[in-house]
């Protein structure tokens, strides 16, 4: 909580927008498995004041 949204975009590369949030999403592989990743972060004043993560891997 409270990393800067600037600082968000550059660890995390691109971000699309969501009412208010930041979704940055991963989509891949990781040898066989499918993997789909997703960080929704919530900003107030440009800072960091929720996080919710997502992770699913399948085959």
């Amino acid at each position: 909580m409270g990393t800067s949204e600037r600082k968000f975009q550059k660890s995390f590369g691109s971000v699309k927008k969501v009412k208010g949030a930041r979704a940055y999403i991963y989509i891949g592989k990781d040898g066989e498995y499918d993997v789909i990743g997703s960080l929704n972060v919530h900003f107030k004043n440009h800072v960091s004041v929720a996080i919710y993560a997502n992770h699913v891997t399948s085959d």
